[in-house]
């Protein structure tokens, strides 16, 4: 009777155990992901990152992250809008990015464009190979349903 009650309670403690590494796989708190991913979006990092890209001057950069600023503001707006419904909020979201990559526009020279142009549009044929239909934003992000803007001189 004691080897069955010590055959039992050894089979307990391993299946238990074998649940236990299970838990250091678990997928981490939403909200730890959403902060790197707003870390990655800030104003900071974008004009740091068009910086690179684009060879943005001094003048051009203190411009830009207010608009990138503002940008992030009302998309947080309309994200946190619990009455739109999910396309409305894409269509808001797109007109947002819309007036934001022209605005952005307005600030570079002839070359910064067409690098700016051709930017967005890698970006957005890479949201697609990848199964999104989202081009990225003003900041370099993606987001439903936008589309990049026609190039303008």
């Amino acid at each position: 009777m004691t080897f069955n009650r010590n055959c039992l309670w050894s089979l307990g403690l391993l299946l238990a155990a074998s649940f236990v590494p299970a838990a250091g796989f678990a997928a981490p708190p939403q909200g730890a992901y959403s902060a790197r991913m707003e870390e990655r979006r800030s104003p900071e990092l974008q004009v740091q990152r068009m910086t690179k890209m684009l060879d943005l001057t001094a003048d051009q950069q203190a411009k830009l992250k207010p608009l990138l600023v503002d940008e992030r503001k009302k998309m947080n707006a309309v994200r946190d809008d619990t009455n739109l419904d999910r396309q409305a909020k894409s269509d808001k979201i797109a007109k947002i990015r819309q007036d934001a990559n022209t605005q952005v526009r307005a600030l570079l020279n002839t070359q910064q464009k067409e690098k700016y142009d051709k930017m967005l549009e890698e970006r957005q044929d890479s949201t697609q190979n990848q199964g999104g239909d989202a081009p990225a934003g003003a900041g370099g992000e993606s987001s439903g349903g936008a589309s990049a803007p026609q190039p303008q001189n």
